[in-house]
């Protein structure tokens, strides 16, 4: 039997708007500390990590989880701290409108003119002399890279592959340029700047029983995890 050999990194938001407790952390708490297995005996673990609806903890914290070894800030809660394996796949998960489970194929540099919940607004990208402001990722980190970028995860083949197991699931290119867009983009681009090039993936779920209870988006989320990683990296197929 083999040792677990894939380390998952799912994250969910804190609170915002009408939401004391994000529906997105709802499900992904579920998950904490959970084991995936395949059937050759290799296993799959899930380290849960709740992010604030904030664009300065995006920025202080998406790096860092595509680092090697890993360290979070102090204040991301429900996250390991000290992380000695890197992630092989890496899933963000928001909450979005009413509907099925969305996973998204892209995301924006700019366009963010909403304040996140403390009030504060993304970077100005660029500022003309009628004052209007473009915002988004305005560090020079960011600079070169192209205004959308696209996950190399095969979205539509998995997309497929749950429906055949009645996952309540379509393919999205409308991540809603705020945190979730924002989250997105930022862990694209720090896959894309880094060398072990870890794939990531956007998963939208709905509002607790819009249609979807917190259960089926968490049981949603396993299946997503399993189909993405052995489309990655054939693992033979789940148990």
């Amino acid at each position: 039997m083999h040792s677990t050999v894939r380390r998952v990194c799912l994250t969910g938001f804190g609170p915002f708007h009408q939401y004391d407790e994000n529906p997105s952390w709802l499900a992904v708490k579920r998950l904490r500390d959970e084991v995936l297995s395949f059937k050759d005996g290799s296993n799959a673990q899930i380290t849960a990590i709740k992010i604030p609806v904030v664009y300065q903890e995006v920025l202080d914290t998406v790096p860092r989880l595509h680092e090697k070894p890993l360290s979070l800030p102090s204040d991301v809660q429900d996250g390991d701290r000290g992380i000695a394996e890197p992630f092989s796949l890496i899933v963000h998960v928001g909450v979005g409108a009413k509907g099925p489970l969305k996973f998204e194929t892209l995301a924006h540099k700019s366009g963010y003119v909403s304040p996140d919940v403390r009030g504060a607004y993304a970077g100005i990208i660029q500022q003309d002399k009628h004052s209007a402001v473009a915002r988004g990722f305005s560090g020079m980190r960011y600079t070169a890279l192209d205004e959308s970028l696209v996950t190399h995860v095969n979205v539509p083949a998995i997309v497929n592959k749950l429906n055949a197991q009645a996952v309540n699931i379509v393919q999205s290119f409308d991540p809603g340029r705020y945190l979730c867009d924002f989250i997105y983009y930022c862990s694209l681009a720090e896959s894309k700047l880094s060398s072990r090039r870890t794939p990531t993936i956007f998963i939208h779920c709905p509002p607790v029983g819009e249609p979807l209870s917190t259960e089926e988006v968490a049981d949603g989320l396993r299946k997503i995890i399993l189909e993405t990683l052995t489309s990655l990296y054939s693992v033979p197929s789940r148990l």
